[in-house]
């Protein structure tokens, strides 16, 4: 469920719809799920914004997960990009194993970005003879 500060910061944002940078810094995981939760998409962009400018290595598989989870779509294109051009160092994460572990579409995107090739029905992959 949702803390008592992502409670108490999410009501204040929807009454004066301004938070603090530091408020959205310490709080942008669970403020993620409330924004997704009750559909307040400026709230979910603020937080996406903040989450995009402090990925590290540690972070970001997690993330994806969060930003897969909550319609974060800008969040989670950043983080593919991140985890691609970190590669090295996420795969050593903690994060990275529990995403490996327990999501496995999420993985397969990641390879499929990884290697410069679209799949779906766009763009079948082809095997030649």
């Amino acid at each position: 469920g949702l803390t008592t500060p992502v409670l108490r910061a999410f009501v204040k944002y929807l009454y004066v719809e301004e938070m603090e940078p530091d408020v959205v810094t310490t709080l942008s995981e669970g403020l993620i799920v409330a924004a997704d939760m009750y559909e307040v998409k400026r709230l979910l962009h603020i937080c996406e914004a903040s989450m995009c400018s402090r990925l590290t290595e540690q972070n970001a598989a997690d993330w994806l997960v969060l930003a897969d989870r909550h319609h974060a779509a800008q969040l989670r294109e950043r983080c593919i990009s991140y985890i691609i051009a970190h590669s090295a160092a996420v795969m050593c994460s903690e994060g990275y194993k529990e995403l490996a572990a327990t999501h496995p579409s999420l993985m397969h995107e990641l390879l499929v970005a990884a290697s410069g090739h679209e799949t779906g029905p766009a763009s079948p992959i082809s095997i030649k003879p």
